[in-house]
């Protein structure tokens, strides 16, 4: 059995509601068919932001998390889809696609990469711009692995569906699974899906995702605390090296933090649509969800929702940034580069 029986219509309810979450957030609504105009190269302006179409891909295709390294980066997605690129965003090029089964995440530190996926799928690449990709058999979990985070001390972590949690202390070569009883975190003992990590420092990680939880770690993952639950899912967190932290969710959910992940403050729900990824640096705050896309001044109370065609009709599942760029990723495939008053 993979998560004890509810004993209340409340949770039952919630849990449910969740697993489909969670499917909209794998299969990420392959069906939508995306416009025609979005199919050819896309440049267009809403309100104070302007949209650069720097890749798409076909109708099937999706991608689920982009990260950078310097002017370095990679992007992953349906079907085993890496693209990658080398001048931070402008021109992308498929490394791979069809050979793995979907990635969901994808964790860089300098050229070193990890990437998960589907039925525990782990695998890891010391020169990530060449393609040298390399299987992990780690035989610990046949669960879907939905984010991976790696730390210049070495330390890395993947977590994903049931409470997976696997934990690596030489950059994701090895990997071992935490065992938690999860009667300490919910009084149903439930097993939540995990959508997110944030590694502070090379002891300290916070891990988020269903039922509002969010679990901190301060000792490297041998001992966790909860830090906070609530109704709606938990799908992404970020957080600056000051502890300062946002993190975002299902229903327009937004929260955060000041000390880390120890403490968090409830903020005005964004809207109605879930939200998939959350970015911010002393200049903008940007946050991107399904049929969603708003930004705002770092530190500002007033956000700003992007209202287009481009918005309305597609979800964006991660958000990254390079070199003073910052892109979106998601449905089919689709990189698109944002560019707000702010940032000019």
């Amino acid at each position: 059995m993979r998560y004890s029986k509810p004993h209340s219509s409340f949770v039952s309810t919630l849990f449910a509601k969740a697993k489909v979450i969670l499917l909209i957030k794998l299969v990420a609504l392959i069906t939508l068919m995306l416009p025609a105009y979005l199919q050819a190269n896309l440049q267009a302006k809403s309100d104070s932001v302007e949209f650069t179409q720097r890749y798409a891909g076909t109708l099937r295709d999706s991608l689920y998390d982009a990260e950078f390294s310097g002017a370095e980066g990679v992007a992953v997605g349906n079907f085993g889809l890496i693209v990658t690129t080398t001048d931070a965003g402008k021109d992308w090029t498929v490394q791979t696609e069809g050979e793995l089964p979907a990635l969901t995440a994808v964790a860089l530190l300098n050229r070193t990469a990890l990437a998960v996926g589907l039925t525990g799928t782990i695998i890891r690449s010391e020169n990530f711009i060449q393609g040298e990709w390399q299987a992990i058999d780690h035989g610990l979990t046949s669960e879907r692995l939905l984010a991976v985070e790696l730390h210049a001390s070495g330390l890395a972590v993947a977590v994903g569906g049931f409470g997976a949690i696997l934990i690596s202390k030489d950059f994701g070569k090895r990997w071992q699974a935490v065992q938690l009883d999860w009667l300490e975190f919910n009084e149903e003992g439930l097993e939540p899906h995990l959508y997110d990590i944030a590694i502070l420092d090379s002891a300290t990680i916070v891990i988020a995702g269903e039922l509002g939880q969010v679990l901190r770690s301060e000792d490297g993952g041998n001992s966790w605390r909860s830090t906070r639950t609530g109704e709606e899912s938990i799908f992404a967190m970020r957080f600056d090296n000051k502890g300062n932290g946002y993190a975002v969710g299902q229903d327009g959910l937004v929260i955060s933090t000041n000390d880390g992940g120890n403490s968090w403050l409830n903020e005005p729900a964004l809207g109605t649509s879930n939200l998939f990824d959350v970015w911010f640096d002393e200049g903008n705050t940007w946050v991107a969800g399904m049929r969603s896309l708003s930004h705002r001044k770092t530190g500002g109370q007033d956000w700003q929702p992007v209202n287009n065609e481009v918005v309305k009709t597609s979800w964006f599942q991660a958000i990254g940034h390079a070199q003073g760029h910052t892109y979106v990723v998601g449905q089919s495939g689709l990189i698109l580069e944002l560019s707000s008053q702010s940032q000019q």
